[in-house]
C-alpha cells in the first residue's frame, strides 16, 4: 500500500519508528503483511523489508528485496540482499524475458522480444537479532543470518550464517566464533532481545559472562519486551499497542 507522507508522519510519531528523508518523498510504499515494531529507524527504502524489530537500524542505500530483521540488529550502509535472481538454463538471461517493459515491446516499427514462462526469482532474507552487517554487504535471496552473528563489512554472503559466528570475506566465511560454545549456547538459551532492556541498568554490558550469571537466575521474573507495532493491509494499517510495565 502507499501511506500519504502526512499519514506516515503521524504513524511513525505514535510508535517512535525514525525514518530520514521522508521528507522528499510524496508517499511511502510498503508491502501487505509487513510489520514494524516501535522504536526502530531506516534511512532507507522499507518497501521490501517484511518485519523490523524494535531497536533495530538500517542505514542508507539499501537495495532490498525481501528481507525479516530481527530486534537489536544494526545493516550498515549499502546493503543488497535478495536480489532477484535470473534462470541460469535458459536461451537468455536477461530480464527482459522475464519482465514485460513497455520499451521492449514490438509497436510503430519496433522489434518485439517474446517473454519466456519464467519469471525472477526472489527468496526472503532472514536476520535474527543482535547482528551486525557492515556496509557494502551482499546477501543472496533465501539465506538466513543467525542471532548474534557479524558480516564484515564488503562481504558476498552466499549460504546461512550460524548464531554468534563472525564471517568476512567473498564468498564469506567463517573467522571466528564471537564466544566459546557455553556461553553462545547460554545466550540463544536467555533470548535477551526479548526482554525488557530495563534489566540491564547497573551490569555491566562488557562482561558478557556477569550478564549471563544475572539473567539465569532471573529468567522467566524478568519482564518481557512488548514494543508496540503497526501491521499493514492491502489498503490499510492497524496499530497494536505495546505493553510496558
Amino acid at each position: 500500500m502507499d501511506l500519504r507522507i502526512s499519514t506516515w508522519d503521524t504513524l511513525r510519531r505514535k510508535l517512535k519508528i525514525e525514518t530520514e528523508g521522508t521528507w522528499k518523498k510524496r508517499v511511502i510504499r510498503v508491502r501487505s503483511g509487513t510489520r514494524f515494531e516501535a522504536q526502530c529507524f531506516s534511512s532507507s527504502s522499507l518497501e521490501h523489508v517484511r518485519y523490523m524489530g524494535a531497536f533495530s537500524i538500517m542505514r542508507t542505500g539499501a537495495s532490498a528485496g525481501p528481507v525479516s530483521i530481527g530486534r537489536f540488529a544494526a545493516v550498515g550502509a549499502n546493503f543488497v540482499c535478495a536480489p532477484p535472481e535470473h534462470p541460469l538454463d535458459s536461451l537468455g538471461t536477461s530480464s527482459v524475458f522475464l519482465k514485460s517493459y513497455g520499451w521492449a515491446q514490438g509497436d510503430d516499427g519496433f522489434y518485439d522480444v517474446p517473454r519466456s514462462s519464467r519469471r525472477l526469482l526472489s527468496r526472503q532474507v532472514d536476520i535474527g537479532c543482535d547482528v551486525w552487517i557492515g556496509r557494502d554487504v551482499l546477501i543472496k535471496g533465501g539465506v538466513k543470518i543467525g542471532h548474534g552473528s557479524i558480516v564484515a563489512a564488503r562481504s558476498v554472503v552466499t549460504k546461512d550464517v550460524p548464531p554468534y559466528s563472525i564471517v568476512a570475506g567473498s564468498p564469506a566465511r567463517l573467522i571466528r566464533m564471537r564466544f566459546d560454545e557455553e556461553i553462545c549456547q547460554n545466550l540463544l538459551e536467555v533470548k535477551w532481545w526479548d526482554l525488557d532492556p530495563s534489566w540491564m541498568k547497573g551490569v555491566d554490558q562488557t562482561d558478557v559472562r556477569a550478564c549471563l550469571n544475572f539473567l539465569n537466575p532471573r529468567i522467566g521474573s524478568i519482564d518481557p519486551l512488548m514494543p508496540g507495532s503497526v501491521v499493514f493491509g492491502d489498503t490499510d494499517y492497524e496499530i497494536h499497542p505495546g505493553r510496558k510495565a
